[in-house]
């Protein structure tokens, strides 16, 4: 077993990381806590490649396809454009080193916003501002399914660059790694954490099917959602929001 590991460990070391997939270089590369010591000496570099990867070119074919959806009958199509005003962070936290991931649009490693995600924020601003009836028609219940359609959030294939790179300070690490024997404690050294971020600035289109009645009160919910509430992960701490692109 050690001997594979060391093997495996420096084909991982020979990979350009100007030509590789970076989302599985940060998924299989930085998963094993023995690959994680290894990949702390390059850090740098392996995230900073990461942070700088560019739109693949087949994404620009999907987005166009995603764009060009007509709505059936009864239906108007809502795609507005938005850009990030603080740092996002979407599909952080699952587990352990998954943690500092971000979710990505497969295979094309380009960040996005699910329609689960972006709906199930919606559903929360629905419940304050409309009636259970109207919650229940557009996002459905256990009974009943909903008539709102949405695809998601998507960057534009002209943004420039969508990461950044960001870092946590844990302050528990004896804490965690321990049994319960040491209590956590303010005092206790930080250890930096690095993980992937959409900067700010980044242009997003969301895409969603409305029906014809309820188009304004959905425009207004994807509205609060996007500039008051945000979405994704440590929106407590500003993460999140967007600015709507007239």
């Amino acid at each position: 077993m050690k001997e594979s590991m060391e093997s495996f460990l420096r084909e991982v070391h020979k990979i350009d990381l100007r030509d590789a997939n970076p989302e599985l270089i940060v998924t299989y590369w930085a998963n094993p806590d023995h690959l994680r010591k290894k990949m702390a000496k390059r850090d740098h570099k392996a995230w900073e490649e990461f942070a700088r990867a560019k739109i693949p070119e087949g994404y620009k074919s999907l987005f166009k396809k995603i764009d060009e959806v007509k709505p059936p009958n009864g239906y108007l199509k809502l795609d507005k454009l938005y850009r990030t005003k603080t740092r996002l962070i979407i599909g952080s936290g699952p587990s352990g080193w998954e943690a500092t991931l971000i979710q990505m649009l497969r295979p094309y490693s380009v960040p996005w916003i699910p329609g689960s995600s972006l709906k199930g924020a919606m559903r929360a601003v629905a419940s304050e501002k409309l009636a259970e009836g109207e919650v229940i028609e557009l996002f459905g219940s256990k009974e009943s399914r909903g008539k709102l359609v949405v695809f998601g959030g998507f960057p534009t294939p002209d943004n420039e660059g969508l990461l950044t790179l960001d870092v946590m300070t844990p302050h528990y690490k004896e804490y965690y790694e321990g049994r319960g024997d040491r209590p956590p404690h303010e005092f206790s050294n930080p250890v930096p954490v690095k993980f992937p971020a959409v900067k700010e600035g980044v242009t997003f289109k969301f895409i969603l099917l409305v029906p014809d009645s309820s188009y304004g009160r959905v425009e207004d919910l994807l509205r609060v959602t996007l500039t008051d509430k945000g979405v994704g992960g440590k929106r407590s701490s500003g993460y999140g929001l967007f600015e709507e692109i007239k």
